[in-house]
């Protein structure tokens, strides 16, 4: 398949980027890697509360941290792209309605060359894609086109396939956009899904930051998807988090395999064996923990609120951390 290249432009100065992503580990290691990059990171944008009264954008002041040793455990104090903005300055915003008139003109004044995304709940609208000078990338944890989605690394693992990372251009499709770069993520026995997560989050921030320098400067390679061999899943149903004896693939794969004992332990040839879901990601759909929609890249934000009494998440009322299933195969940390 012929290669695309973009205008070559000789630099003058650092890439200007804007940057969406969330609270996770997902989003914070790639805004970790293009800083160290060089990367001009000039905002960082994370997704609105649900059901916040606030108008389509509104600036996020740092939090006053009190004099105790003690870590305040709240999404905007603990490690995340919010606390890492504020540590270099960098303005952090809250955006609600992508498409509105007052996002459009506050993010048009940064004057960005691109946008860099990993972990952003909705798709962004073509009027948002425009104003940055070379347009957006994403940052997608499954070897594109496969496994397209709001849970890539879930359905990567259910089905047995190699983990990867994808840096893909941001157009009106889902996932569909030209592919940059791609790398095989390693994986091993027993390995938790929190860490195949956390491992695709380095990968992949180190090709996203390549790859904008490479956009703002016109030697970016850009290569259409084969649409034939694209595959996309919803948001897991309960039943996907059932595995038959016969589903004998994932059972095989690496990096499922924390509890797959209690599965080959079975005979009976009609037992299902639910998969473990982790505590420290609401494992639910995001109505039940009160986020703004259901959140793409595996991470569900905010991880829960006061009342959310079904909710998986740590922090909702009740739901402590062992309250979790343990038997089956683990894809713990992914939902």
């Amino acid at each position: 398949m012929a290669h695309r290249a973009t205008p070559r432009i000789p630099p003058k100065r650092a890439p200007r980027v804007l940057y969406l992503g969330m609270l996770g580990e997902f989003s914070l290691l790639p805004l970790v890697a293009l800083l160290e990059a060089g990367i001009a990171v000039c905002a960082v944008l994370i997704p609105e509360e649900a059901g916040a009264t606030t108008p389509g954008i509104r600036r996020i002041a740092p939090v006053a941290v009190p004099g105790s040793t003690l870590p305040l455990l709240t999404s905007h104090v603990a490690p995340s792209v919010v606390s890492l903005a504020w540590q270099r300055q960098i303005p952090v915003w809250a955006v609600a309605r992508e498409r509105s008139a007052d996002v459009l003109a506050a993010l048009a004044s940064f004057d960005a060359d691109a946008l860099g995304v990993a972990c952003w709940p909705r798709r962004l609208p073509s009027p948002l894609l425009a104003l940055p000078r070379h347009g957006g990338l994403n940052l997608h944890p499954s070897l594109l086109p496969a496994h397209r989605g709001p849970a890539p690394l879930f359905w990567t693992l259910r089905a047995g396939d190699p983990a990867g990372v994808t840096v893909h251009r941001l157009d009106a499709t889902l996932d569909g956009g030209d592919v940059l770069a791609q790398q095989v993520v390693e994986t091993s026995d027993g390995m938790p899904g929190d860490e195949l997560e956390r491992r695709c989050a380095v990968a992949g921030g180190r090709l996203l930051a390549a790859n904008v320098r490479a956009l703002v400067e016109g030697a970016a390679r850009l290569v259409a998807q084969n649409e034939h061999q694209s595959t996309y899943e919803p948001w897991p149903r309960p039943e996907d988090f059932m595995v038959t004896p016969d589903r004998r693939r994932i059972g095989e794969s690496p990096t499922c395999s924390r509890s797959v004992k209690s599965v080959s332990s079975s005979n009976t040839p009609s037992t299902t064996m639910p998969l473990a879901r982790s505590a420290s990601r609401c494992a639910r759909t995001a109505r039940t923990c009160g986020s703004s929609a259901r959140l793409g890249c595996c991470t569900c934000w905010p991880s829960g609120r006061a009342g959310a009494t079904d909710c998986r998440c740590p922090a909702a009322p009740g739901r402590p951390a062992h309250a979790r299933p343990r038997r089956g195969i683990s894809l713990e940390g992914l939902l």
